[in-house]
Parts: structure tokens; sequence; C-alpha cells
């Protein structure tokens, strides 16, 4: 809701106003202050330019004309690199902190007039479109009425559906799209989020404004307070900054909560998720904690659980043939806000279940005809009410018929007589802890059941799981990827780069028809049919691709249109699970990118082929429990000399047939499989041994370990390997996780998702067979890279010289991102001497030393 809104919907005084607008521009004037330092970011200047107009409204209201004409010249002056799409120049950032600093020079310091005196503004109507440059300028006292803007025809429903949801009395409502997958539409709420100055606070700000959400970020508690007190808002969002402040920010808001004519809910966003944070954030008031989000859209999620105001009041049935206490307990409760109903006749139980349907049944235990132990044991014959809660409300202090009670099936016994408070807590406990449960049933069920709608991540892989467990030789998926979604984030922001998802949705929905669809990463949509062979499950992903291709989203004022790619995967045995199954089509729309039609059909290997796999897997299992899995080490050699110690780990097999298999030749059916997981566990576990056994003899070592991306984007990796470290008590500084270059180009987001977990822990990360290429680039701006390893063609011995030039140029590009260079697989000296000249920082190969058994290389005599 914005400020204009706010206003109308309620009385502010002159005084809270003034602090109200005084506190906006200082954020403003921080925020700009920061700009100047740290660079400009396009959408936040157009943020801050739409935020003036909830600023000219309260200045108006309180007839300050001259700081009126003042935000005029901000706005004119914002407008400028807005039109010409250009960041601010120094010049232009100096006069935005100028025009800001007499704004709140021309603010009063106190109240203005009377301070009792009300204010009262007229609501404007709630836009659906984009606003134009000078859109504030209707606020100034000369303006018109304001223009509305028809929306587009392709996006009607959408914009038309919340406008007319919209109602200034109403400042929350719920509902289910009725044309959707159940999701909520929201009327914009307020958010106050407490957070530092970083980037990723703005970007956590960015998201949260894309998924309705009006918010103000602060960055210190006294704001918050002072802001809170005098506009509350729906929510106060803890960031990790303050987590360790909770408690403090809890009892500073407990007043301003109290007093507040709405309910202010409260959320932690924590790294924490021990018994003492949540106690701290219990004791602080915190209406949920939310650990570890998946970025803005988790945190918007679980946001909007806190204002499900939808959900039907708690239904209570009272068992009593005793009318004064029935009345009692009816009274207590509703006055609490459930819904009752009375039962004074124990024939009239049953009948009354069916349409009434209770959360909780409060039962007496001694009533004519039929006793609550005997009607407790009827209900439970019936299946919709197995599991509905039935407590005892009773004097009875008798051990036999309060065991024989339970062992009816009753949950609990209430003695009379009871306060109302605990009758009211203790109800209210049970019924919240069924419902959930109910929710949690209902959720699994309809994840290995639903065939149709957009749906979770989570869901989708449920559905796949299930299908490949019932072996259907029918079905599979459809993978759809933008090309240039790297670019489009960084060239969009945030707030319309989550949109750019929710419209493709839209679009690939009513196409896929009665079947699933889910976002799959950035820019990444996953289709599943049950029922299609391969040909016609090709035929669907050849339309959807034409589709999203030909489409022009209209995001704001920009129009957007990308190329696409698609591939086809079909429900084949050699599919053990949906990490398998996705693994392969995500690599078959990578390939898919050098056909002209953009599209490619994943191929099940041959008889023969599969069996070998087959074979070779239960080898692998047979190996990692006997011992014959092993790894061997290969230094990492400094060029300008040193003696910490760096070495590559490489997996070896040692088959029962007496071979010895490299890591390229068991990985790609371990991957196949989806064996890969225990694997590259295997292997990690294996290398953190090793350095903590140098670490107790007083030593230190960094070992580089190669991992597929389909064990990174598993569920809880980065929690299992952060155990570990713990475990093992080895710092995360010295392990370097390796990426390959082709696996990083095909699983950009699920590596960026795993790699910034990690980053906090100190693990570092390598991208390997590194060369030029059209998305390397972004693969370098989106991955929290600390070295790269060079492709072999770069150590080859004698080069070319375009080639010479180009692996100049490559390294050079990575000393300015402050990365580090390692040239690999050197084999000669004359391939060492070019990557010398060249400005490698390390080499890697047999000319160095071959890969052994033991870590005995002497890198203090390491001489290139």
């Amino acid at each position: 809701m914005s400020v204009a809104v706010a206003l109308a919907a309620g009385r502010l005084a002159a005084d809270e106003l003034t602090a109200v607008l005084r506190l906006r521009c200082r954020q403003m004037e921080r925020r700009v202050r920061r700009a100047r330092r740290s660079g400009w970011d396009i959408n936040a200047l157009a943020q801050m330019r739409e935020e003036l107009g909830a600023l000219v409204q309260g200045l108006h209201a309180l007839g300050l004309g001259a700081a009126v004409d003042t935000v005029m010249r901000l706005a004119d002056a914002l407008a400028q690199p807005l039109e010409q799409q250009q960041r601010p120049d120094a010049v232009l950032g100096a006069r935005l902190s100028a025009l800001i600093e007499a704004l709140l020079e021309q603010l009063p310091a106190g109240a203005n007039g009377d301070a009792s005196r009300a204010l009262v503004l007229l609501p404007h109507p709630p836009r659906a479109e984009s606003l134009p440059l000078g859109f504030w300028r209707r606020w100034v006292a000369d303006a018109g009425e304001p223009h509305l803007v028809a929306p587009e025809p392709g996006r009607a429903r959408r914009t038309t559906t919340r406008a007319s949801r919209y109602d200034p009395d109403d400042r929350t409502t719920l509902d289910a799209d009725p044309n959707g997958n159940g999701t909520l539409i929201m009327s914009t709420l307020r958010l106050y989020l407490l957070t530092d100055d970083g980037r990723t606070g703005q970007d956590l700000a960015d998201e949260l404004r894309a998924r309705s959400f009006e918010v103000d970020v602060l960055t210190a508690v006294d704001e918050l307070v002072e802001l809170a007190g005098a506009l509350p808002a729906d929510v106060v969002l803890v960031d990790r900054p303050h987590a360790a402040a909770v408690e403090t920010i809890g009892e500073a808001m407990k007043p301003i909560r109290a007093r507040a004519n709405q309910l202010v809910r409260m959320a932690l966003i924590t790294d924490s998720d021990d018994v003492m944070a949540r106690l701290a954030a219990r004791r602080a008031g915190m209406d949920a904690v939310i650990v570890k989000p998946h970025g803005g859209a988790d945190v918007a999620n679980r946001l909007r659980d806190l204002f499900a105001s939808g959900e039907p009041s708690y239904r209570v049935l009272i068992v009593e043939d005793d009318r004064a206490q029935a009345l009692f307990a009816e009274g207590v409760l509703r006055n609490a806000g459930m819904e009752t109903r009375i039962v004074l006749d124990a024939l009239d139980v049953l009948p009354t279940l069916d349409a009434f349907a209770p959360d909780l049944i409060l039962m007496d235990v001694h009533m004519p005809v039929a006793n609550g132990i005997e009607l407790t044991a009827l209900i439970r014959e019936r299946e919709a009410f197995v599991h509905t809660p039935i407590v005892f409300l009773t004097g009875e202090q008798d051990e036999e018929v309060r065991f024989n009670a339970l062992d009816a099936g009753g949950d609990d016994f209430l003695s009379k007589p009871i306060r109302p408070k605990h009758l009211i807590a203790s109800v209210q406990g049970r019924i919240r802890r069924y419902r959930d449960v109910q929710q949690i049933r209902e959720r699994d069920t309809g994840a290995a059941s639903v065939d149709a709608g957009i749906v979770e991540r989570g869901r989708m892989m449920a559905r796949i799981d299930q299908l490949i467990t019932e072996g259907r030789s029918r079905g599979g998926v459809v993978f759809l990827e933008m090309q240039t979604i790297a670019k489009l984030r960084e060239r969009l922001g945030l707030g319309q780069f989550e949109r750019l998802h929710v419209e493709a949705l839209d679009l690939l929905k009513p196409l896929a028809g009665e079947r699933l669809v889910c976002r799959f990463a950035d820019g990444g949509f996953l289709v599943l049919d049950a029922s299609l062979d391969a040909d016609e499950l090709l035929m669907l992903g050849v339309q959807l691709r034409e589709a999203l291709a030909a489409h022009a989203f209209q995001l704001g004022e920009q129009r957007v249109q990308t190329p696409a790619v698609a591939g086809v995967a079909p429900l084949v045995p050699e599919f053990t699970d949906a990490g398998a199954l996705l693994n392969a089509v995500e690599k078959t729309a990578h390939a898919a990118r050098k056909r002209s039609d953009q599209i490619d059909l994943y191929r099940p290997l041959a008889a023969e082929e599969a069996q070998r796999q087959t074979a070779l897997i239960e080898d692998m299992r047979a190996a990692m429990a006997g011992g014959r899995l092993s790894l061997l080490y290969q230094p990492i050699v400094a060029v300008a000399g040193g003696e910490d110690s760096r070495y590559q780990t490489l997996l070896r097999l040692d088959t029962s047939a007496g071979k010895r298999m490299t890591a390229t030749e068991v990985i790609p059916a371990a991957e196949r499989s989806g064996f890969i997981v225990e694997i590259d566990r295997w292997v990690l576990r294996e290398a953190l041994a090793r350095i903590a056994q140098v670490r107790a003899k007083g030593g230190s070592m960094m070992l580089f370990v190669t991992q597929s991306p389909y064990t990174l984007a598993h569920g809880g990796q980065a929690d299992w390997l952060r155990n570990e470290l713990r475990a093992t008590g080895v710092p995360g500084a010295s392990l370097v996780i390796e990426l390959r270059l082709g696996d990083a180009d095909v699983h950009t987001g699920t590596l960026r998702e795993f790699c910034s977990a990690m980053v906090a822990d100190g693990v570092q990360f390598c991208l390997s067979q590194f060369e030029p290429g059209p998305e390397v680039d972004s693969l370098l701006e989106q991955l929290p890279l600390s070295l790269i390893k060079l492709a072999a063609k770069y150590s080859t011995g004698a080069l070319a010289s375009a080639v010479r030039d180009e692996l100049k140029v490559i390294i050079d590009r990575a000393h300015r991102r402050s990365l580090e260079v390692i040239g690999h697989g050197v084999e000669d000296p004359q391939a060492a001497a070019t990557l010398w000249m060249s400005g490698v920082d390390f080499v890697q190969g047999n000319l160095v030393q071959q890969a052994a058994n033991a870590l005995d290389f002497d890198f203090n005599q390491a001489i290139l």
C-alpha cells in the first residue's frame, strides 16, 4: 500500500507525517550517497523517481509549497538519465545530493501547525501500468484528474484482477486465482526491511517489490522504530546483518505493535537453525523465522504465508450434556474468534460431524445413552475423522478411566474447572498442529498425483520420481531455455527479471494444456507429460519452443524477445530418478544450440551399451565398499614460487577385472544413472580427511576437487558439505571445488545457487577447461570464482601466433577480475615457457610431477 492510500485510509497527525517525510528524505539521501560511492543502478533510480509521488502528496498536505518545488526539480534531474537510459555522472550525482539536502532543510523540525489537526487526503485509483516520467507532476495544486491508461489486451486479466480486488479499507486480500495454480493474489503490502547498505539487501528489496511488497529499506534500529511508530507496516523483515540483535529489536517494537490499529507481523532471516536462535526469535515476538532462503522468491512466499487471513476460523465441536458447561466453553472459544457447535445429545454427534467438519472435538466423559469414551471409539472408525483431535474436558480423576479414554482414541485431557486462557491456548495449539499436518498430507498427495498446472520445482521432481518408479513407457519432459538470460538479468535488474519468468509461465501454461509446468533455474522451464511417445513429445517441444522464442514480453517500458532452445527426453529405463532425467535433458538442450531448429531429442543408449554401463555402476558400488576407489594427487605449482601446498585430486577405479579406469571413463555413466552423488561425496570425504591429516601434523594444504553439477544441485548438498567441514575441522579455504566450463554453461543457475551458499564458508571455486565463448563473460559475472584453469589446447607446446595472443588476452582479463590462472596439462618445457611468458599464476601437469598417491612434493624447491 502506498503512503497516499495509507493516509486516505486513516488519519495521520501533522507531526507524525513530518517525521515520516523526514525519514524518507534521509533514506533517499543515503541511497544517493551510496550510489555515488559504489555505482548507480538504473532500476534503483527508477524506483527512487516513483517514490517521489508519495513525498509530494505528503508535502502538499502540510502546505509546504517550496518543498514541493524542490521535489519537482529533483524529479526533473532523475528524469534525464532515465529517458536516456544512462547512469548519472558525477555532476548529476552532486546535484541530486544538493537537492535532497535542500529538501531536508525545508522540512519543519517538529509539527507544522496544530499537531492535533488530522490530514485527510483523497485516494487515487491503484495503477497497474508503468508510470511515465512526468507522472508525479499531477500531484501539484493545478493538476487535473488522473488519466487512466488502459492495460494492454494481452495482459488485461492480470492487471484488472489486481485492480478490481483492491480496497483501501482492506489492507490485505488473499484470493486464489481461478485460472492459476492456487497462488495468492495480494494487494500491495508495506514492508520495512531492516538490512545493511550492501548490494545483497538492495537485491532482496528489489525482488520483494516485484512480488507485491512496497519496501522501505532501513539500516538502523532507531530508524525502524521512528518510522514504524509514525506509520506502521504490514510486516517488518529483519535481515541477517541484524539477526544478532533480534531480541533488542523485538523489545523496541513491542509497544509499537501494541498500540498500532493494525496487525504488524515480524519475520527474521537467518543462517542459524539452532535452538538458541529460534528461542531468541520467539522471545522477540517474531511471527516467522526464514532459514537460509533461496532468494527473494522464497522470502516472499514465506511472508505470504503470514498473511493467510483467508484461512477459515477454527471449528470446535463441543459434546457436553450439561448445557451450562457447554455454554461456558462456547462463550470462551467464540470470544477467541472460533466457530463452535454444541451437541447435548450423544446420539446427535455422528450426524453433526459430517455437517460441521470440526477441527477439534471437545468431549465430556460421562453422558447418558453413550459416554465420551464410546463416542470416541465410534468417531475413530470413520476414516474422515481418524486424525481429528479429541480432547476430553472433564472433572474425572480416575486414572483407569483416563487410560481407557486415551486408548479409545482420545488425544488429551483438560481438567474442570479450567481457566479461559488455558482452554483457548490448548484448543488453538491442537488445531494449529492438526491443520499443519493436514496441509502436509494434502501437499504430499498432490505432489504424487497432480498432472496439470504450474507447480514448484519440488513437486515436479516428486511427480517425475513417481512416474519413473511406476515404470512408465510413455511420457517425458521438455526443457526450455532462454538463451540470452544472463544478459537479460543484467539489463532488466532483478525486479523485471522475475516478472519475465512469471510472464513466461503464464505464456506456457495454456500451451502445455493438462501437463505440469515449472520454472527450473534462471531462464529455464520444465514441462512434464505422462502419456506421449517420443515423437509426439518432440512435436510438443517444437511448439513450446517456437511460442517462447516468438513472444515479445512487455516489461514496463521495455519490450523483450529472446531466442530459446529446447531439449526433449522421454522416460526410458536407464533413468533411475528425476535427477538423472533432468541432467540428461539439460545436456540435450545445450547440444540443441548447434542445431538449426534449436531443439534436440535425447536418444537412449543401445541395449548393449546400457547393459555395459549398468555393469560398470554395479562394479563402482562394489569398489566403493571394497576399497577399490582411490584418489591420486598432482601438485599445482605457483610460477612465482612459494611454500603453499596445492594438489589436484584425480579419481581412479580399479575394476573387478583388474583394469584401472580414470574419472573421464566412469563419471558419464555415474551421471546417467544418478550414482554420481555418492561418488562425488566419497571424493569430498576422502579429500577432507587428507587435509585434516596434514593439518593435524601442523601443515596446511589446498585441494582442488572436481564435482558434477548434478551433485551440487542435489537437495541439501550445501548443508551436507558444511557439516563435513565442521566435522573434520577443515576450513573452507582449504577446499577448491572445480567446475567444468561445459557444465557451468548448461547449469549456470543451479551452480550459482550452490556457490553463493558456500562462499560464506570460505570455499573457493575454479572454472576448468576455460576458453573464450559467447557465454563466458556472463559466467564470470554470475559465479563467485577465484581461479580459472585453461583448456588443454593452450598447453600443447608450440602455439600459433593467434592462439598465443588469445591466451594473453584471457589471462589479462582474468587478472582484471582478480582471478588467478592455472596452466593445465603441461607436458613439455616449451609449453611451460609459453604459459609463463603469457602471465599464468600456476602450472599443473606431468612436467611438474605425475599424479601419485603421496603428498610429498617439495613446493619450496619447485622452480619453473
